[in-house]
């Protein structure tokens, strides 16, 4: 058995959120992986799970700026509400990046698998 002797990252690309803005190909792609020692894992262009991310984000900005207000009834049930379409959209985020995992394309030690 053999001990692991470097440390090893990941690097997730999720188009079009990529640094460069620069489509990579699959060669620069593997050179990354040997140059920089990282798993790297380009996900699909279907951003579904970022858009969910982003939507989640939003709501709970909007939850923690009505916590410091009057609450009347009709903000405590948007609230309620907003609440549960947050663990729903939690729910869609990680189904979501489950199938985006199952199609990404993964690049290590100069080799795409």
């Amino acid at each position: 058995m053999s001990s692991q002797k470097h440390d090893i990252g990941v690097k997730v690309i999720t188009p079009p959120y990529y640094d460069t803005g620069v489509e990579l190909t699959d060669h620069e792609l593997r050179m990354m992986s040997a140059r920089e020692n990282n798993l790297i894992i380009k996900l699909p262009q279907d951003t579904s799970f970022l858009e969910e991310m982003e939507n989640i984000l939003k709501i709970q900005t909007y939850l923690t700026r009505k916590a410091g207000t009057i609450q009347t009834e009709e903000i405590e049930e948007i609230k309620i509400r907003k609440s549960r379409e947050v663990a729903e959209r939690k729910d869609r985020v990680v189904s979501l990046l489950k199938e985006a995992l199952q199609e990404a394309d993964f690049y290590v030690n100069n080799a795409k698998n």
